[in-house]
């Protein structure tokens, strides 16, 4: 199984839409088993996208294990504007106070949109409240639920 989980993940670098989501239904069935190789897997992605994919598979995952919140940590490093603010979005989901330092440091992301993305992010988590990553201006008027997650409480 450890090799078929290696083999799916390695799979998201395809070059082709079709092929890297093909890889994405395939690993999203095993749920939590990817977690374990999910960090040492993505530093082998070569493509953006395949990261992406990664990152957004592990949201689910980000308020019960902490490989989830550690992925995404290492993924507000990414060279893809997509890959970080996927990052921020995990974090900002995960609740996690641990994610704090690192989503500080990467306050200074010379992208706007990041740099956007990671103080909404820390908005959430100071809150402890993760539809704050979405609604900026605490509105009250946006719920963000992430599939199969436990819900907000």
């Amino acid at each position: 199984m450890t090799e078929d989980i290696k083999a799916l993940i390695a799979a998201l670098d395809a070059t082709r839409d079709n092929e890297m989501e093909d890889a994405r239904e395939k690993i999203v069935p095993l749920g939590p088993a990817i977690l374990p190789y999910a960090r040492d897997g993505y530093g082998r992605l070569r493509t953006w996208r395949g990261r992406l994919a990664l990152v957004y598979t592990v949201t689910k995952f980000a308020r019960t294990l902490p490989a989830a919140v550690d992925l995404a940590i290492v993924a507000l490093e990414d060279r893809s504007v997509r890959v970080r603010s996927a990052a921020c979005a995990v974090l900002a989901f995960s609740l996690d106070r641990a994610a704090l330092p690192a989503l500080e440091q990467a306050a200074a992301d010379p992208d706007a949109i990041v740099a956007a993305d990671v103080a909404a992010a820390i908005d959430a988590i100071v809150h402890q409240n993760p539809d704050y990553f979405r609604d900026r201006d605490h509105s009250g008027r946006v719920h963000w639920q992430v599939g199969g997650s436990e819900p907000y409480v």
